[in-house]
């Protein structure tokens, strides 16, 4: 322990982190690639871009069955129908 942390070594020998390779490359072609997938499948883009919220306030109908919320967002509070919210994938 150090300063009451546990401390781990990184498991490779001394010296041998200069000899990692750069996977650069790799990255910017994965990357390409799901753009290109993106382009092909403009509905996966959409519901990428799609506004991340948490949900504030319910709002009920006469009959009391929740048809709207309020949802807090990054631009600020949104009132939506249910039925135009999604679940979170996870």
């Amino acid at each position: 322990m150090v300063d009451g942390r546990y401390e781990v070594k990184l498991p490779w020998k001394e010296g041998a982190a200069s000899d990692l390779m750069d996977n650069r490359e790799a990255a910017e072609a994965r990357l390409s690639g799901l753009v290109r997938k993106l382009d092909k499948e403009p509905d996966l883009r959409e519901r990428l871009m799609w506004p991340l919220g948490v949900v504030t306030r319910l709002h009920p109908g006469s009959d009391g069955v929740v048809r709207a919320v309020d949802l807090r967002t990054a631009k600020g509070v949104r009132t939506r129908a249910v039925q135009r919210l999604h679940d979170l994938e996870v």
